[in-house]
């Protein structure tokens, strides 16, 4: 699941420097990052009216699990059947590769989305393999700078978001309800130091 999920990033920056201007690119990139440390208080909310069942043949726990496995299939696939080669409706059809294959939009607004991020000096797609480039990439500092923030960042911060009810409740003893409860004044916090940041 966490290799999954660990594609998230990358494809939302690649989408964020395909049809933004690199003066839009902070606040979008927040946003989108904000919406994951949201995400947290919804996923909060559902856990805690979960924890709140009683006499069924699963437990609390495992209940929470199967609403997210569930919503998580729907989300990923046409059907209930997991394949990664079959993205939502959705996404499959509105979301194109590049604004150059939006097959949504008309040839003259393909140009102008185009032509609005001309200024980031990036260009938009290349499908083409080039060894001097890979070559340039792995002697730069940089890279491996940006590599290690990546890796050190998620580490500390998603370990932090993935067990901070477990913390909440064995570090300062309150029980599993309370912890989940309190798991949302700090997704918030995450939400409005995103913003920001930005």
């Amino acid at each position: 699941m966490g290799f999954f999920e660990s594609t998230f990033n990358p494809c939302l920056i690649t989408i964020t420097v395909q049809w933004y201007k690199r003066s839009e690119q902070p606040i979008v990139s927040a946003i989108w990052q904000s919406m994951f440390a949201f995400g947290t208080t919804i996923q909060s909310l559902i856990a805690y009216g979960m924890f709140n069942v009683r006499d069924t043949s699963l437990r609390n726990w495992q209940w929470v699990v199967l609403i997210f496995a569930i919503l998580s299939a729907i989300g990923t696939s046409k059907s209930l059947t997991f394949d990664i080669n079959r993205p939502t409706v959705v996404t499959f059809f509105l979301l194109p590769d590049s604004p150059t294959t939006a097959n949504w939009a008309s040839e003259d607004l393909k140009t102008k989305f185009v032509e609005r991020v001309r200024s980031n000096n990036q260009g938009l797609q290349h499908k083409k393999w080039k060894s001097d480039q890979a070559w340039e990439a792995a002697k730069d500092p940089f890279v491996y700078c940006l590599f290690f923030f990546a890796i050190l960042q998620t580490m500390i911060v998603g370990g932090l978001s993935k067990f901070n009810s477990l913390l909440i409740n064995r570090a300062f003893g309150f029980d599993v309800l309370t912890s989940q409860l309190l798991k949302i004044p700090m997704s918030l916090c995450g939400v409005m130091f995103y913003m920001l940041m930005a």
